[in-house]
């Protein structure tokens, strides 16, 4: 339903996720059959995907590391971008990595216990912003995109036990900017500290290196070999503001945890620091949680377990999540004196509720109430243009000629018996935007649009995303795909609902005009409307220290 699965140190629980289907099928495992006679194995299958625009990636090579294994599993992604793995259901808490070329690798934390919904993960890989060759004798300066020296490679610095290579060296280096979407960090946002004490994270930005040989073999840094790299800061993140050093946190695929090696220091728009391998490293700060606590409920009020609660946090660049128990009750931990954004999954999705979380525990006023036929549109976005904004539209009766409209003007709507929310009015860059259709209260085609209210350049180059969650399955659109000349007026996609209940999700991808097309109410304007809560910006992690 997500497009992250995660297990955190702070909850004894087992997360568990339902995402997008696969198409086609994997390849075998290249590695032996773990299981005994007297175990009982547990599937982990899922689909490699662009994190942009959702397409299936095939060839990518997916790793299995868990607790119990002598040895990781790996297979290759086959049509569709699907894979799959038995492992030994005493196994654990588990990783599965991914890597491709063309894009930079990434992480989710998972378990193979038996009650564990691993038949439909999602392993999400951001396109790589440098593909790069160079000889390994003579090393080499890396630019990415305008960003000079994200990593200052000396002479023979890939090698093994001081034996260099000098072959060609191919490199990939990903910016990740979790800005608009903390989940695009490998793993869950967990870390051992220097002492190897266990603590959750905010981030300031992260890169990813891979490096391989001639034959795709991984490369590493030579024992001992020092490289000085340079994290951007994430989008929106003001330099003045932010602390002067921070540490180092490296993702360890086989623990599944960030661990904390070293310092960086802030030098203009850059953390500088210096590593001796490669892999994906973090800028962080590590905190002691609160406790947000609450319970999950059905839409008869029944108690619902093994739901999954997620936090996200809206002044700061971080999330975590836990199980409720059979109660239907939770603890999540999060960061004190902040914002955050909450809201709960188990095949379906509660509404998305904005917390302010004080300096101790705070418990929720009321229960997050699944509803079995909800679907939930999450809109996000990039630094610039700064404001754009969710519209959805649909019958208001009947009759389906009158149309009820959710936007930043009227963000909770009622129709019949149904209440849709649109859960905050971002105007400062990023989002999240969550629309939460609880149920459809009549039949006919309910349209979600996304305009451009304010800022510089455009919604097509800005790193736009929708997706839309339905029934326990997501799909992703981009603008990228999205046809005509382009306008501040994107037509994403049309739910149709027919007389049963039965939803039908209708790609649109057009860029609009006001063209006299019945949108909503009669007298409505796509290119009319004022945006009074651009007046009252909120509160988010980049503007000011953390």
């Amino acid at each position: 339903m997500k497009q992250y699965k995660t297990l955190y140190l702070f909850s004894a629980a087992v997360l568990s996720s339902a995402l997008a289907g696969c198409g086609g099928s994997s390849s075998s495992s290249s590695s032996p059959d773990v299981s005994g006679p007297d175990d009982q194995d547990s599937g982990i299958s899922g689909v490699v995907r662009n994190y942009y625009t959702g397409e299936p990636i095939a060839g990518a090579l997916v790793t299995l590391n868990a607790s119990g294994l002598d040895e990781p599993l790996r297979v290759t992604s086959g049509d569709g971008g699907a894979f799959s793995f038995d492992a030994p259901e005493q196994a654990g808490r588990a990783t599965l990595s991914g890597r491709a070329t063309g894009f930079g690798s990434n992480s989710l934390v998972t378990s193979t216990a038996a009650d564990a919904d691993n038949d439909s993960l999602e392993l999400s890989l951001l396109p790589a912003q440098l593909t790069t060759t160079f000889a390994g004798d003579t090393g080499a300066s890396l630019e990415v995109e305008g960003r000079p020296d994200i990593a200052v490679l000396p002479a023979n610095a890939f090698g093994t036990n001081g034996t260099p290579y000098t072959g060609t060296v191919n490199g990939q280096v990903t910016i990740l900017n979790p800005a608009s979407d903390p989940s695009i960090i490998p793993g869950a946002y967990t870390i051992l500290d220097e002492n190897g004490q266990p603590g959750l994270l905010t981030t300031f930005g992260a890169v990813t290196f891979d490096f391989t040989d001639e034959s795709g073999n991984p490369l590493q840094l030579n024992s001992g070999t020092p490289v000085t790299i340079r994290i951007p800061l994430a989008d929106g993140i003001n330099s003045s503001n932010a602390p002067a050093s921070v540490p180092l946190a490296w993702f360890d695929e086989t623990t599944g945890d960030w661990v904390q090696e070293g310092e960086a220091s802030l030098a203009g728009g850059y953390y500088e620091g210096t590593v001796t391998h490669f892999t994906t490293w973090n800028t962080v700060d590590v905190y002691t949680p609160v406790d947000v606590t609450g319970r999950v409920v059905d839409g008869a009020g029944n108690p619902v377990a093994g739901a999954e609660v997620r936090a996200q946090g809206y002044d700061y660049i971080g999330m975590n999540t836990v199980l409720t128990r059979a109660d239907g009750s939770f603890s999540l931990p999060v960061r004190a004196n902040s914002e955050i954004l909450i809201s709960a999954y188990r095949n379906t999705t509660s509404n998305t509720r904005e917390v302010e979380v004080g300096s101790g525990n705070t418990a929720l006023e009321n229960d997050l109430v699944l509803s079995e036929s909800a679907v939930s549109i999450t809109l996000t976005w990039g630094q610039n243009p700064s404001d754009l904004d969710s519209h959805l539209l649909g019958p208001s009766d009947e009759s389906d000629t009158r149309d009820f409209h959710v936007a930043y003007y009227n963000q909770i709507v009622t129709v019949g018996d149904t209440t849709i929310e649109l859960d905050v009015d971002d105007v400062t860059s990023f989002g999240p935007e969550v629309v939460t259709i609880p149920s459809f209260p009549f039949a006919g085609r309910y349209r979600y649009l996304v305009h451009l209210f304010s800022g510089s350049g455009t919604i097509a180059n800005s790193p736009a995303r929708v997706e839309f969650s339905i029934g326990g399955q997501t799909q992703i659109f981009s603008p990228q795909n999205a046809q005509g000349s382009v306008s501040d007026w994107w037509a994403v996609a049309d739910l149709v609902v027919d007389g049963a209940g039965n939803v039908r999700l209708d790609p649109v991808q057009q860029w609009r005009e006001d063209e006299g097309e019945r949108f909503s109410v009669s007298g409505f304007s796509l290119n009319s409307m004022a945006n009074p809560a651009a007046t009252a910006a909120k509160r988010k992690y980049y503007s000011e220290a953390q």
